[in-house]
């Protein structure tokens, strides 16, 4: 249940930082909470674009 939840709070980040809302970000992490989380910005998408062409690295 935990990728669940930091999945939402990745994109919940993500659509604060580009004013945004939250429903146009689909955002994926890996791992458990804590330490072992991964975010995975290459499968992360705004409206269908990558956001590695949104955001800075």
């Amino acid at each position: 249940m935990s990728g669940v939840l930091d999945s939402s709070r990745f994109a919940a980040f993500i659509a604060m930082e580009l004013g945004i809302s939250v429903q146009d970000v689909s955002a994926l992490v890996l791992g458990g909470h804590g330490d072992s989380l991964v975010a995975l910005p290459q499968y992360t998408t705004v409206s269908g674009v990558p956001i590695s062409k949104m955001l800075p690295e």
